[in-house]
């Protein structure tokens, strides 16, 4: 994903992902921007780390659920290695996992850990013809952002175009329940087929690209983010790459998943490879 700021630049989520943020600022709205690290964005609306495998135009692949475009059956579970670069030059590195627990009526929970620390969980619903967010929370920061209504991330029928929504995210905080403010938040997806993909976890031939702008109005600002993630039906994201709010750059590639008791790829030493390593 090419992530571009506006004023000052909003991270990914716990969706799927949060990366943690690593600033911190004087006042309420200025530290949730630092820690705002949209969870739902991590996982589902990420950028495009795949190589190209084929040439010409792509093929819009089909799409029978939502669960093609973000499996989320109970135990599902995914890990990625990541990387996190300043000026080019990469300063961190580690690993990420996020799990999966169903719950009733559609909705299901997501939980981020980052190089064995829990970092983030969100709250999503599958309405079989829309996935919306429900809420998001950073577990670093300690809050909690509340989407009213559910803010919606993608919809079938599966087609190119350019779709729209909005909600009022609410900021709470974890500890107390107290309410830190409240904000318009806007959000546009455009989706476009993709092309052949090679990744960690296999070669697959079609993939689909969702590029999103997400924008924050807060009291002293307007905060956008930017990004475009490349999705393998039935897998899901394989890569992305973004950018956190002090311009550190992050790429992450799924490594190794559970998905509906099919495992993919092998994450055999991955805890001796993140040990020692730096992490900001």
């Amino acid at each position: 994903m090419a992530a571009t700021r506006a004023r000052r630049q909003l991270p990914g989520s716990v969706a799927r992902h949060g990366w943690r943020c690593a600033a911190t600022f004087a006042s309420p709205w200025r530290w949730v921007r630092s820690a705002g690290c949209f969870l739902a964005l991590m996982c589902l609306l990420q950028a495009v780390g795949c190589a190209s495998l084929g040439r010409g135009t792509p093929a819009m692949p089909v799409v029978r659920s939502l669960q093609d475009l973000m499996p989320h059956g109970d135990r599902d579970h995914f890990v990625y290695v990541w990387q996190r670069f300043e000026n080019g030059q990469p300063v961190a590195d580690g690993v990420q996992v996020e799990h999966v627990t169903a719950g009733a009526n559609g909705e299901f929970e997501v939980s981020l850990s980052e190089n064995g620390v829990a970092v983030g969980r969100m709250l999503l619903r599958d309405l079989a013809d829309r996935l919306v967010l429900l809420f998001e929370e950073d577990m670093v920061r300690g809050f909690r952002i509340s989407y009213d209504p559910p803010l919606s991330q993608i919809q079938l029928p599966l087609r190119p175009g350019r779709y729209e929504s909005s909600a009022s995210a609410t900021f709470t905080g974890l500890a107390d329940g107290a309410t830190i403010g409240v904000a318009p938040v806007t959000q546009q997806v455009e989706i476009k087929p993709g092309s052949a993909v090679d990744s960690r976890v296999g070669r697959y031939a079609q993939s689909v690209v969702l590029g999103l702008v997400r924008t924050l109005r807060v009291p002293d600002g307007t905060e956008e983010l930017r990004t475009e993630t490349v999705v393998v039906p039935g897998i899901g994201e394989t890569s992305s790459t973004g950018n956190t709010p002090e311009t550190l750059q992050m790429h992450r590639e799924l490594a190794c998943a559970v998905i509906g008791g099919r495992r993919l790829g092998d994450c055999a030493g991955l805890d001796k490879a993140w040990k020692g390593r730096r992490t900001r």
